[in-house]
C-alpha cells in the first residue's frame, strides 16, 4: 500500500508534463521539477530535444553542439534567481530552439512594441527576415561591412554602384565627417581634423573607395545622384579623443547636388540600400540589432545659426535582433 501511496503521488506531482524529454520521476534539480510541473514548458523540453537531435543530424561539428546545449543547460538555473522563474525559462527555451532551428534573426518589437511605419506583418518585412535568415553562418561583423542578399528572392534588389576615383571626391568625405554629427549642429571641424590622417592612410592602403548611382533615394519618384564612401572594413572607426563620440561607420552615403557636384549635407544616412516592389529602403546595421528604414522619410530639423537649413531623416518600418542562445 505504502509503494502504491507513493506511485500516486509522483503521479500527480509530475502528471501535467508527461511530453517532458527526460523521465519526470527521476527529476532531481529544482529546473527540472519545475519542468515537470509546467505543461508549457515540459513541451518546450520536448520541443528543445527534437530540435537538438535535428540540428546535431545537420552540422559538420556535432561535438560543438554537445559542448553548446551542456553549457546551456547549466545556464538555466540563472532563471532560479529570478522572480518569475518559469517565465525566465520559457524565454530560455524559445531563444534556444530558435537558434537550433536554423533562424538566427527574428522581428523585435519596437516604439512601445510597434514600429513607426508598419512592423513584422509588413511584406517587405517578412522578406527582409526571411533574407537574413538564409545567410546564419555568416558572423555579425561580416553583415556590418555588407550585407547579403539571396539571389533567390528575386524582389530584392540593390544599386548599380560605378566606380569613381576617391582621390578627385576627398570633399566629399570631408563634408560627410564634418557635418554628420546631427540635426542642431553646425559642421565639426575638429572631426575631421582628428580623422583626416588616418582616411589619408588608407587611401594610400588602397582601402578607400567611392561609388556612385543614379536611383530614387527619396522615395518621391525622381531619381538622384547617391554617393556611396567605403572606408574599408572596419565595423567601427575610432577617430578621436572621445571614443563614445567620434566614431563613423565603415561605408556611408549621401546625395550630391549635380549643379555644384558637391556633397548635399542636408541627405546623409548610411550606405545599404536595398530595394524592393519599386521603394527604397536601408538596412540600419549593428551586431545584435538591425533595422529597415525608409532613408530621408522625415524632416529632423535645422542647423543652429545657419537659418535653418533642413535636415532630413529616416522613418523605422521595422527592426530585427539577432537570435542568442
Amino acid at each position: 500500500m505504502k509503494t502504491r501511496w507513493i506511485g500516486l503521488i509522483a503521479c500527480l506531482v509530475f502528471g501535467p508534463a508527461q511530453a517532458a524529454s527526460f523521465d519526470c520521476h527521476k527529476a532531481q534539480t529544482e529546473v527540472e521539477k519545475l519542468i515537470c510541473t509546467d505543461a508549457e514548458l515540459s513541451a518546450q523540453d520536448e520541443a528543445l530535444a527534437r530540435a537538438y537531435k535535428d540540428a546535431a543530424k545537420r552540422t559538420a561539428e556535432p561535438d560543438r553542439y554537445k559542448r553548446e546545449q551542456r553549457t546551456w543547460n547549466k545556464a538555466r538555473e540563472e532563471c532560479l534567481g529570478e522572480s518569475d522563474k518559469a517565465a525566465c525559462l520559457k524565454d530560455k527555451y524559445t531563444r534556444r530552439v530558435q537558434a537550433l532551428s536554423g533562424n538566427c534573426w527574428r522581428h523585435k518589437p519596437w516604439w512601445f512594441g510597434k514600429s513607426q511605419v508598419s512592423g513584422a506583418d509588413w511584406p517587405m518585412c517578412k522578406i527582409m527576415l526571411e533574407n537574413l535568415n538564409r545567410f546564419c553562418g555568416d558572423g555579425p561583423q561580416s553583415l556590418q561591412c555588407e550585407p547579403q542578399l539571396d539571389p533567390g528572392i528575386t524582389s530584392l534588389r540593390t544599386p548599380e554602384w560605378q566606380s569613381v576615383d576617391p582621390k578627385d571626391h576627398l570633399d566629399w568625405i570631408a563634408d560627410y565627417v564634418k557635418w554628420r554629427l546631427g540635426p542642431n549642429r553646425g559642421p565639426d571641424e575638429t572631426r575631421w581634423k582628428v580623422l583626416k590622417p588616418k582616411i589619408q592612410r588608407r587611401l594610400d592602403e588602397g582601402l578607400v573607395q567611392i561609388w556612385q548611382a543614379r536611383f530614387d533615394a527619396t522615395n518621391d519618384g525622381v531619381p538622384e545622384l547617391v554617393m556611396r564612401v567605403d572606408l574599408g572594413c572596419d565595423p567601427v572607426l575610432v577617430v578621436g579623443p572621445d571614443e563614445a563620440q567620434y566614431t563613423t561607420a565603415n561605408a556611408f552615403a549621401g546625395m550630391v547636388d549635380e549643379q555644384t557636384r558637391k556633397l548635399d549635407t542636408r541627405y546623409l544616412t548610411g550606405a545599404h540600400f536595398v530595394f524592393n516592389a519599386g521603394k527604397t529602403y536601408r538596412l540600419r546595421i549593428g551586431e545584435t540589432e538591425m533595422g529597415l528604414v525608409e532613408p530621408f522619410g522625415g524632416y529632423r530639423g535645422g542647423y543652429q545659426g545657419l537659418g535653418a537649413v533642413p535636415v532630413y531623416g529616416e522613418t523605422t518600418v521595422c527592426m530585427f535582433e539577432r537570435i542568442t542562445n
